[in-house]
């Protein structure tokens, strides 16, 4: 065949004729740029999109991929749901030559809602405030105990607004309630429910002739109109630990009266308090013979009737009182200067180292104090 007929082949300016088999182009500098950039991307849009909005990644990193383990996904109610796999890259990829950075792992709910607080550096303990003990401010010493005042209070029964002022001392004191009056029993339980002492203010005959009142035990009677006497007294008095007696200068100067008188007081267990009406008494032998509880008064507060005399009558019980130990002192109901007094002077009283006490409490002692000539 002629070669000279057949057409020569057009060609096509500006182009090259490619070469068979066609050789594997290799991708310029700009070209892996913009490949390893298209990878990343894609890598990073798989990793959004199979982790859940609130879940956390954690893995194996390998080289070139990073396989999660489990993704914890804090649930509103508390509860934890485990979020599956995220999905590998498609096979056939290239893998980057550096790890691609991972995502920020959020904090669960209840992390971002309560912060964590800086730890609190312990504080030192201030040490004890110890008060400076000086000789101004340390306690003071109790004075030495000068005596015990014993205060009796008679005449009560006739009203119950004389027995409150004398109710209000803060101190023990005895109250001497006359028998059969209005307000005998009812002073008697008053008396008692204040917390202060009773007894038995018993009537008996005076020299001077003068009426001692309802129930009074006159010379005349005999001994079984002494003792029924003596019962219904009492009765009319309840709770009554003792007595005394009211007026009495002549019954209390017969020495078969007062053997009666202290016989039946000494049956019921009552001690007898002679309130010295006169001088030719004879409790205090008569009372020995019985062995009763006894004692005399020592100090009238009130034979007159102001507050200057009553204080005099006050300081020479005290006096008495530091001589003997103690001092029995006999004061009238109906006297409201006497009230004021003992309210004034007992603070003063205290502070000096003289202290109030019920008479029982003397009687207790009556025998050791009688027996000493105290």
């Amino acid at each position: 065949m002629s070669t000279g007929n057949r057409p020569k082949p057009v060609q096509e300016p500006n182009r090259t004729t490619p070469s068979w088999p066609p050789r594997k182009r290799t991708p310029t500098g700009g070209g892996r740029v913009l490949v390893l950039l298209s990878l990343i991307a894609g890598l990073l849009f798989l990793l959004v999109v199979a982790l859940p909005p609130h879940g956390s990644l954690s893995g194996v990193s390998q080289r070139g991929r990073t396989v999660p383990d489990a993704v914890s996904e804090y649930a509103p109610d508390g509860e934890t749901r485990v979020a599956p796999h995220a999905a590998e890259p498609p096979a056939g990829t290239i893998a980057p030559t550096a790890d691609p950075p991972a995502p920020p792992v959020p904090r669960p709910p209840e992390d971002r809602t309560a912060p964590v607080q800086p730890p609190v550096a312990p504080q030192p303990v201030p040490p004890a405030v110890v008060p400076d003990r000086t000789p101004d401010t340390a306690a003071p010493v109790r004075p030495t105990h000068r005596g015990t005042l014993y205060l009796v209070i008679d005449d009560a029964g006739y009203n119950m607004n004389d027995l409150e002022r004398f109710l209000a001392f803060p101190h023990p004191l005895t109250i001497a309630v006359l028998p059969h009056l209005r307000w005998s029993t009812a002073s008697a339980l008053r008396t008692t429910r204040a917390g202060k002492e009773v007894i038995l203010h018993l009537p008996m005959e005076a020299n001077s002739g003068a009426d001692p009142g309802p129930g009074a035990i006159l010379v005349s009677h005999d001994e079984a109109q002494i003792r029924r006497r003596v019962h219904e007294a009492l009765a009319s008095v309840p709770g009554a630990t003792g007595a005394n007696n009211h007026m009495g200068s002549r019954a209390t100067s017969d020495r078969r009266v007062m053997d009666i008188v202290i016989a039946e007081l000494n049956a019921r267990g009552l001690f007898f308090l002679d309130s010295r009406t006169s001088a030719e008494t004879v409790a205090r032998p008569a009372a020995m013979a019985a062995g009763i509880r006894f004692t005399e008064r020592h100090v009238f507060l009130d034979n007159e009737r102001t507050e200057a005399a009553i204080r005099s009558a006050f300081a020479e019980g005290l006096r008495v009182a530091e001589q003997r130990g103690y001092a029995v002192m006999i004061g009238h109901v109906m006297v409201p200067e006497l009230a004021r007094v003992l309210m004034e002077v007992y603070p003063s009283v205290i502070e000096q180292g003289f202290t109030f006490g019920f008479l029982s409490d003397l009687m207790a002692q009556s025998v050791a104090y009688e027996r000493t000539g105290n």
